[in-house]
């Protein structure tokens, strides 16, 4: 059905389909088996899929978001390292222009796409964050993070990415009520 109305909308504004280049994905819980169903467009194949990559973000069958933090991690890890080479180079810097930069360089990186996520805890997300409030404090990597936390004055990620879940419903909520208010007055 939806490869019905995909292939009239194609048709309607006179798009072509690379079928060798087309692949479908299954989204299911892992005790659900895998649909045995194969899918065909124009005379070909459609091929599935366990794992899919846009941008950064890894979606895989399960929705299970685990290797997207790990890209994440590495590349909050990456943009970390900058920073402190940033850092010592320049022999030090305010406690402001340090959380500034990073909250503009690396903390993006880190909440990359974060809103799909779900609420699961990440811990390689966390361990950039509690790297880099420990560098700047000059503390040593055995000190409790609650304490660097709240000496910092920082959330955890998970709390942050949390926060970034509510804002991105209630604002998708906004829009669907501001529609139907407008959709209403005409």
């Amino acid at each position: 059905m939806i490869l019905l109305w995909l292939h009239l909308t194609w048709k309607t504004y006179k798009m072509t389909v690379n079928t060798s280049k087309t692949k479908l994905m299954h989204f299911r819980t892992a005790s659900t088996p895998q649909t045995l169903a194969t899918c065909v467009y124009q005379d070909s194949d459609l091929l599935f899929v366990d794992r899919y990559k846009y941008m950064c973000s890894n979606l895989n069958q399960y929705l299970d978001f685990s290797h997207t933090a790990c890209i994440l991690a590495a590349a909050g890890t990456r943009a970390l390292g900058v920073l402190t080479y940033k850092y010592y180079k320049m022999k030090g810097m305010r406690f402001e222009t340090y959380k500034k930069l990073f909250d503009t360089c690396v903390l993006p990186v880190l909440k990359y796409d974060s809103e799909s996520w779900r609420h699961k805890h990440y811990q390689k997300l966390e361990t950039v964050l509690h790297r880099y409030i420990k560098q700047f404090l000059g503390t040593t990597k055995t000190t409790p993070t609650s304490m660097v936390l709240g000496d910092f004055g920082e959330y955890p990620l998970r709390i942050q990415r949390q926060l970034k879940i509510i804002k991105y419903w209630y604002i998708s909520f906004l829009f669907q009520i501001a529609d139907s208010v407008y959709t209403s007055c005409i």
